[in-house]
């Protein structure tokens, strides 16, 4: 009888700790674009080339993924290339590279007296949050109660648990205070650009599947009519590192239709920002009345159509070639910096003749499937570092920086301060290449990434960053206001 008397309590405590907890949680948080959006100020925009014609010098850099590994790659290159990050036009991130890069462009140095967001680029800062193991973090959250009945009962999920965990590590003022947004970007920082791989269905003549989102001004107006500055940083940083299968898809309610876009990790599409990149030079020779109906997403055209009316954006060779064929060709110079994380697949071991895993003799399902996807993700990488090299050969005025696990390609037992337990360049490349994709590194991973890039530009791209110092140089020289930052 007692236990029957208990039930509607029960109840009653349960539906109080819905409302208490965001019952209300929508899968969606986006909201309605108001038409008001402070376009000189924004810093979410594919439209960077204000900034890039101060010094005819358009310098882009590309954070590939990879998570923690490429998280942490990245901010240590960003460290390194201090004197030379003032003069980069726009960052282009995806997945863990994302971390780094949408942090960085909401820090501030430490001799900035205005720091409004209270976020520190100081070496010792970085590191450390670089290194969490936000692993850990976001399943313990996970058992949160309030999390629990929040995911039993609303749209509440483990993607949703992420965002929150990189919320309250890296991107908030204080506890208890409003999440940071797109807004609350750092004006001094280059442009910032967070890829994410649309997952929606298709319908119609509407194709989104499969192509890049990005989070920015343009795709969020045109795509869903929505507000990109009040969108939460640590969302946008997740919807890019959502991994298929062991995160759910970021939703973005589209107020045109009020039907969702669903986004997964940008680097399903391209996993080195560099398409991306793409669309950022096709707006050097857009049409500034572009028709409102482009869009990357939805079918139809891509919203960086040049002049002449291409339907199809083309590779960078072409791309350039029609920047350069303008009467006024906005620059004399392109640089592109890509930090790209990569590891070798592993594939089956070539001695075992039964090489399924534990997981695989429990389960009916063969781990072999992550070796197609890494299978596919290798061929696209590989085509796209083609063109970009080729381009960097042939074109004197066009430099590739690409700073990779895989250049270590020469001795660098003369490296000083390796790290214990490292003898020798081979054997830092294997145990780089060791590194898993998660969202935990190690210290000691942290300073063996570190030894790579210190090695990087002391060595394999020492003549690529003198010859981008001497660029700046002739446009300091000349009086270029960027130049001079």
């Amino acid at each position: 009888m007692k236990s029957s008397s208990r039930t509607p309590m029960k109840i009653c405590l349960i539906a109080v700790a819905i409302v208490l907890t965001g019952c209300g949680w929508s899968a969606s948080t986006n909201c309605r674009t108001s038409g008001q959006c402070d376009i000189p100020t924004l810093r979410a925009t594919l439209n960077v080339h204000e900034k890039a014609r101060q010094d005819r010098v358009f310098m882009a850099l590309c954070l590939s993924g990879g998570g923690s590994r490429a998280a942490y790659f990245a901010s240590s290159v960003m460290m390194r290339l201090d004197r030379i990050m003032p003069s980069v036009d726009a960052i282009s991130s995806v997945s863990g590279g994302s971390i780094a890069g949408a942090y960085y462009c909401m820090s501030h140095d430490p001799g900035d007296k205005n720091n409004p967001t209270g976020l520190l680029w100081r070496r010792d800062r970085v590191e450390d949050l670089m290194t969490r193991n936000y692993s850990v973090k976001g399943i313990a959250n996970r058992f949160w109660p309030v999390n629990i009945v929040r995911t039993l009962f609303t749209g509440y999920d483990a993607t949703d648990i992420m965002a929150e965990t990189f919320q309250d590590n890296l991107f908030s003022v204080a506890p208890f205070q409003p999440p940071l947004t797109f807004k609350d970007l750092n004006t001094a920082r280059p442009y910032l650009i967070i890829n994410a791989t649309n997952a929606t269905e298709n319908i119609a003549r509407a194709k989104p599947f499969g192509n890049t989102f990005t989070f920015t001004h343009e795709d969020f107006s045109r795509e869903v009519a929505s507000d990109i500055t009040e969108y939460s940083m640590a969302r946008a940083v997740m919807a890019s590192c959502a991994f298929p299968g062991l995160f759910n898809c970021m939703t973005l309610r589209n107020f045109r239709d009020r039907s969702f876009l669903h986004l997964y990790d940008g680097g399903v599409h391209d996993n080195l920002g560099l398409c991306t990149l793409e669309r950022i030079l096709c707006m050097a020779c857009q049409d500034a009345a572009t028709d409102n109906r482009a869009g990357a997403g939805y079918g139809g055209q891509d919203p960086c159509l040049c002049r002449q009316g291409v339907k199809k954006r083309g590779n960078l060779k072409q791309i350039l070639q029609r920047i350069d064929a303008m009467p006024d060709k906005p620059y004399d110079h392109y640089v592109v910096i890509l930090v790209d994380a990569h590891t070798t697949p592993k594939g089956g071991d070539r001695d075992d003749p039964d090489p399924r895993g534990i997981v695989s003799r429990l389960i009916p399902l063969d781990m072999n499937v992550l070796d197609s996807v890494d299978t596919f993700l290798t061929i696209k990488r590989e085509a796209k570092l083609h063109e970009y090299r080729t381009e960097s050969e042939k074109n004197d005025r066009f430099t590739f920086l690409h700073f990779s696990f895989e250049n270590l390609d020469d001795g660098i037992d003369d490296v000083p301060h390796l790290p214990f337990g490292i003898h020798g360049e081979m054997d830092l490349r294997r145990r780089l290449n060791e590194i898993p994709t998660s969202l935990h590194l190690t210290r000691i991973n942290g300073r063996r990434i570190d030894t790579a890039v210190d090695w990087l530009l002391a060595r394999k791209l020492k003549k690529e960053i003198e010859k981008v110092d001497r660029i700046l140089q002739v446009q300091r020289d000349n009086g270029s206001p960027a130049a001079n930052r």
